[in-house]
């Protein structure tokens, strides 16, 4: 067994093409999946004139002969490698970077059974586009003279859908089911007599929800993604994160929708915190959880503010201490509003560490309206923050610098 490593950035793109599981006298093909740990089936039977056909279903492997008869590259999800055996004989083969082996055994003459078994992608055609609201008809033709047709299985790059036990073998996906990228359809089919095959893959790429808005008539649909939040007011995903968004609650939550499924358990919970001075039974209080941003270097071991992130909120300052700036023109600080660092926690990357809280900086506030609420990093490394403003009625009253409004 060889010890190099060999990577080739070819990629091989096939549309329409069905792979075979036969025992027959005609030229044939025998699909093999590349698993993180596995080649699926490891051994397979064929006619000389046959072929191979591996396809990826996990990262970072590839398919090489003992004899150098074939040596695909090192390769992920979705790569499909194909090889004609033109001589019977047995042929070992390894994965170069995992050890894990394989064998294909071919035959001089074909065998009596005719059995075939076959399963094609049919929709959605290799480059297709949707956005990550639409709904995607994946739709499966196959083929079994062998057998009974026990299931179909739908995949996403790798990950299994669903699997469909009836024809039409048709899986219709919901909204947000897809992230937005590129990603890789595969099925699999079975039979009663033990026969699988799999598809050859399906490209499609999800581009952002609608299309850029320019001048005219439009429509926009909203899709409900979490329900039973209370007043939840912003969303923001960690940088370079594309399973979680956490999401913020007024009464004093964070909750992560992850993969499109919202958290049962908070990741952070300041209800104690923020109420009082919030009165969550009070519409027009527009005190409460406000704002939140991730650190520019959230992600980087080596940075300060690795899995740190920031909340804008408001506080009592009979239980959190006095603000760094009080409310102007001699008003009366009634609550605050405070910027406070947290770490995630060390065990847990869905969970907030309470205990990590350090007030940055505060502002006292008379009236219990006009907050603002928008923090962000902006591409200078700077923290930015929408603080709102006194508040009042008609922007008039204790706190403003001219009280006349």
């Amino acid at each position: 067994m060889k010890s190099r490593i060999q990577s080739i950035a070819t990629k091989i793109g096939c549309l329409g093409a069905v792979l075979l599981l036969s025992y027959r006298a005609t030229a044939a093909s025998v699909g093999v999946n590349i698993e993180p740990t596995d080649f699926n089936p490891s051994v397979v039977s064929i006619n000389v004139g046959d072929q191979v056909v591996w396809t990826w279903v996990s990262n970072f492997h590839n398919t090489e002969s003992t004899t150098d008869l074939w040596n695909s590259p090192i390769e992920n999800t979705g790569y499909v490698f194909t090889n004609v055996f033109t001589s019977a004989g047995t042929f070992p083969y390894f994965c170069v970077v995992h050890s894990f082996t394989g064998e294909v055994d071919v035959n001089s003459g074909g065998a009596t059974n005719a059995g075939v078994i076959s399963v094609t992608l049919t929709n959605p055609a290799d480059g297709s586009v949707f956005g990550n609201t639409d709904p995607v008809n994946i739709d499966a033709l196959v083929n079994d003279t062998n057998g009974t047709v026990t299931n179909v299985s739908f995949f996403r790059d790798g990950v299994l859908l669903r699997s469909v036990a009836t024809n039409p073998f048709v899986l219709i996906t919901a909204p947000f089911t897809f992230s937005l990228g590129t990603h890789v359809l595969t099925a699999t089919v079975a039979d009663d007599a033990g026969l699988t095959a799999t598809s050859a893959p399906v490209q499609l790429s999800i581009e952002r929800y609608t299309p850029e808005v320019t001048n005219g008539v439009g429509a926009l649909f909203l899709v409900p993604v979490a329900t039973n939040l209370s007043a939840p007011l912003y969303g923001v995903s960690p940088p370079g994160d594309t399973h979680r968004l956490f999401v913020l609650e007024q009464n004093g939550l964070i909750r992560i929708i992850k993969d499109d499924v919202l958290q049962t358990a908070p990741a952070l919970d300041l209800q104690a915190l923020v109420q009082p001075p919030l009165n969550a039974g009070n519409p027009n209080d527009e005190r409460g959880l406000l704002g939140l941003a991730f650190h520019p270097g959230f992600t980087n071991p080596a940075s300060p503010g690795y899995q740190t992130l920031y909340t804008y909120n408001s506080e009592s300052i009979a239980s959190n201490g006095p603000p760094t700036y009080v409310v102007p023109a001699d008003a009366t600080n009634n609550y605050k509003n405070a910027i406070n660092e947290w770490k995630i926690s060390a065990t847990n990357a869905d969970v907030i560490d309470p205990t990590s809280r350090r007030e940055v900086i505060s502002f006292g506030k008379n009236a219990g309206n006009h907050n603002g609420g928008t923090c962000a990093f902006g591409p200078d490394g700077y923290y930015y923050l929408r603080g709102g403003i006194v508040g009042n009625a008609n922007d008039v009253g204790p706190g403003h610098i001219s009280r006349g409004g």
